[in-house]
């Protein structure tokens, strides 16, 4: 007859320490994630006074009030995001938005000015057009400093980081 005791009592033990330590790593890896996204979303972010990158917020368990925060740098948009995130406990949802009122233009490229202003166009000879001079801001109605938008690059680019990541995370 085979003795199960021994096994019984591994099993105890592995369900004590999974019950423990998965919780650990679910919220490391939650958080770790969460940062991954904020950080590349905020740098995205096209930057002229600041408003839109001070603009993103992390919240756990629903959305938070919108803010008033200008940030050119990002810096203390992305350290008060990742603050929020560690403190969350392991299978909560956490939010990252931007309650800025023009963030989903930047984010989705509807910008479709009458008249775009002073741009530096050339002609596709490379000749330039009279009259127009300055910055381009906007081209195929996204701001040239998100051309695809700041949340699905974000997105994408923590789906491939996470894999790696979670590898990493060391249990205690």
């Amino acid at each position: 007859m085979t003795d199960f005791k021994g096994v019984r009592k591994f099993n105890r033990e592995m369900r004590k320490f999974a019950k423990k330590q998965i919780p650990e790593v679910v919220a490391r890896a939650t958080a770790q994630i969460v940062l991954n996204v904020l950080k590349i979303a905020v740098e995205k972010t096209p930057v002229d006074t600041g408003r839109a990158r001070g603009g993103w917020q992390v919240s756990i368990g629903s959305l938070p009030t919108p803010n008033k925060r200008k940030d050119k740098n990002g810096g203390p948009t992305i350290a008060s995001g990742s603050s929020k995130a560690a403190l969350a406990p392991p299978y909560q949802i956490i939010f990252i938005s931007n309650a800025v009122e023009y963030i989903e233009v930047l984010e989705n490229g509807l910008f479709r000015p009458a008249d775009p202003g002073p741009s530096d166009v050339r002609f596709p000879s490379g000749k330039k057009i009279p009259g127009k001079t300055g910055t381009v801001l906007v081209k195929g109605g996204f701001h040239v400093q998100a051309p695809e938008g700041m949340l699905a690059i974000a997105t994408q680019a923590a789906i491939h980081r996470a894999n790696f990541e979670l590898r990493n995370i060391k249990v205690r």
